[in-house]
């Protein structure tokens, strides 16, 4: 099974289970189901089950009482989450002109629910905007300083938008 098939048949704990790890690995080489229960804020027990379940599709390495680390194949999963990651928070900074915060906590989430050419067409829209003629970066600066001016971003065209009233 591809990388990108399985990301999207991996549920939402699963992948975030895969994500922690791959942080603490970053962190520390490996991790241990304490540090993965106190980083998720969930029970030990639940992460054992998770550990079980990960270490049966092949994700991770995992024995009890002994460090957890990613197969070659969860850490290809991980890195695949982190781009996504990368993709989306730098469209929402470089592009939208979102502050770093906010746009991680955006990224971290909608991460989880686009597929490979969603994360490929963002992340190349981004490059293609950012590299592209001075009037691309213009127009992003533009944009930014107009959605800035526009009382909390919300011209009146957008507001009806949001609010299900179509513009006249």
């Amino acid at each position: 099974m591809k990388n990108s098939d399985l990301v999207s048949e991996l549920s939402l704990h699963q992948q975030k289970y895969i994500e922690t790890i791959f942080e603490l690995c970053r962190e520390h080489d490996h991790a241990h189901s304490k540090s993965i229960a106190e980083r998720l804020n969930i029970k030990m027990p639940s992460v054992t089950e998770a550990l079980r379940t990960l270490s049966s599709l092949g994700l991770i390495n995992y024995e009890v009482r002994k460090a957890i680390t990613l197969t070659e194949h969860g850490l290809s999963v991980a890195k695949m989450l982190d781009c996504r990651h990368h993709n989306l928070a730098n469209f929402f900074v470089d592009i939208l002109g979102c502050d770093v915060a906010r746009a991680n906590h955006f990224a971290c989430d909608i991460e989880h629910v686009i597929d490979c050419d969603l994360n490929k067409r963002i992340g190349a829209f981004t490059n293609f905007l950012k590299n592209g003629p001075v009037a691309y970066t213009e127009m992003i600066d533009d944009f930014k300083k107009q959605y800035n001016s526009d009382c909390g971003g919300c011209s009146d065209d957008i507001s009806r938008q949001c609010s299900g009233n179509p513009a006249k």
